[in-house]
């Protein structure tokens, strides 16, 4: 198999003399070379995705036992797994942040200014404060997933925090009573 794969077809041309059996060693044990990254890169492929079902599929598990053994309502165990489905599929970046946690001080502070400044600076009243003030907002940022029937701020509570909405829809209710999620 090996000599086939650097051979020019099926054993009607053969190497003659002992430069061209060297050539054809080294090419064979090249292709073979080759041939096995090939194979390794695709192994770590799907031993990667197969890691990342496993972990998807034990944390699942885990979360329904959970919630059985609560007796949590089915509606609201249906909204726990959709958050933790959200979670997997839409913020990829939320789970990458578990592997960047040794970094050091200076570079997640990098990658946080990386994510967070087009978003802070998108707020006006924010474009006259210092380069330190915005450096302050910016480290305090934490991200924060809401799902379709979740209250973010309930009116006349008081407020302490400050939202900046990266991705999503949110609605803003002024009546005292909860809106039902048909309107």
């Amino acid at each position: 198999a090996a000599y086939t794969v650097s051979s020019v077809g099926h054993g009607d041309i053969v190497p003659a003399n002992m430069l061209e059996r060297n050539l054809d060693s080294a090419i064979m044990i090249v292709s073979q070379m080759a041939a096995a990254a090939i194979f390794a890169e695709f192994n770590f492929l799907i031993g990667t995705a197969s890691h990342w079902r496993a972990q998807r599929h034990q944390r699942l598990t885990q979360t329904v036992g959970a919630l059985t053994n609560m007796r949590v309502p089915r509606a609201l165990c249906q909204r726990v797994l959709a958050y933790q489905d959200f979670v997997w599929e839409v913020q990829k970046e939320r789970r990458a942040k578990e592997s960047m946690c040794d970094l050091s001080v200076v570079l997640r502070e990098e990658l946080q200014t990386i994510v967070y400044h087009r978003l802070v600076m998108q707020a006006p009243f924010l474009h006259k404060l210092s380069v330190e003030s915005l450096r302050q907002i910016i480290s305090s940022l934490r991200d924060s997933v809401h799902l379709p029937s979740d209250f973010v701020v309930a009116r006349g509570s008081e407020g302490s925090e400050l939202y900046f909405m990266r991705e999503g829809v949110a609605g803003i209710f002024l009546s005292t009573n909860a809106p039902t999620w048909n309107d």
